[in-house]
């Protein structure tokens, strides 16, 4: 059996909602999120991630975190995490793109600022990209 090749992210997109049909090779998204204004605290009942993976090789536990960043040096705050997705990356196929959409409930937005989405395998980040969305509240300029 070969060894574990972790995947590599290629892509990160959080967005209000994705169809994944596979049979078909179809995605849609729908209003991809990269800035958002509204007024602070609140709760988004449903978020969902739209990534694009490659170059694994092996079975992983898979999520997304969700973390608030701060531009003062601070540690980043943890906000929440999707569900965990268990996927096997066949070997011979690092060069093929997977489409792995994650699902996160009742996230929860504190404060105004910068928002990571990371892809994680069990607890240490993957390789590549992670998305940032700025929130900021309403009636204040961005």
């Amino acid at each position: 059996m070969a060894p574990a090749v972790r995947p590599i992210v290629r892509l990160v997109l959080p967005c209000e909602a994705v169809s994944h049909d596979p049979s078909a090779g179809r995605i849609t998204l729908t209003n991809p999120i990269a800035v958002a204004a509204h007024t602070a605290p609140f709760d988004v009942p449903e978020l969902w991630i739209y990534t694009q993976l490659t170059a694994g090789v092996g079975t992983f536990r898979l999520s997304v975190d969700l973390r608030q960043v701060y531009d003062e040096g601070m540690s980043p705050r943890d906000v929440g995490r999707s569900e965990v997705r268990h996927l096997t990356f066949p070997g011979a196929n690092q060069l093929n793109v997977y489409d792995v959409p994650f699902r996160m409930t009742n996230v929860p937005f504190d404060h105004p600022g910068l928002y990571e989405f990371r892809v994680l395998t069990d607890e240490d980040q993957l390789e590549g990209h992670t998305a940032v969305v700025r929130l900021f509240n309403l009636g204040t300029t961005p």
